[in-house]
């Protein structure tokens, strides 16, 4: 499991759309009926998320995505549907993560497959 690096704030988890994560896989074996392959027992839950950054925590984010495209790290999210206090989950990023200037800092987001 990757090291969230601790720079970079807490990502801000939407409530809306939500959805549950499939956690299992159909290898390829090269001919013939491919079976599915069960990943975990827990499902895991796919939302939107966001992080309003400095260029120096951009930096950190970017570097991160980098090393660990894939990997699962126990990262602070503040749940905006629930109390909108700091958590910490397990985590990874899936999919591309889009960036925008805003202000003197950038808007990163992604979605977040957290396991629950």
């Amino acid at each position: 499991m990757a090291t969230w690096p601790a720079s970079v704030p807490a990502a801000l988890v939407r409530g809306y759309g939500p959805r549950v994560g499939l956690p299992a896989a159909r290898p390829d074996f090269g001919r013939g009926y491919t079976g599915q392959v069960r990943l975990a027992r827990r499902l895991t839950v796919v939302q939107p998320a966001s992080w309003h950054l400095t260029p120096e925590q951009m930096r950190d984010l970017t570097l991160f995505l980098r090393d660990h495209a894939d990997a699962w790290a126990v990262m602070p999210l503040r749940m905006v549907d629930e109390d909108d206090a700091v958590t910490t989950a397990k985590a990874r990023v899936t999919g591309p993560v889009s960036l925008g200037e805003e202000g003197r800092g950038w808007l990163a987001s992604a979605e977040l497959e957290i396991a629950r």
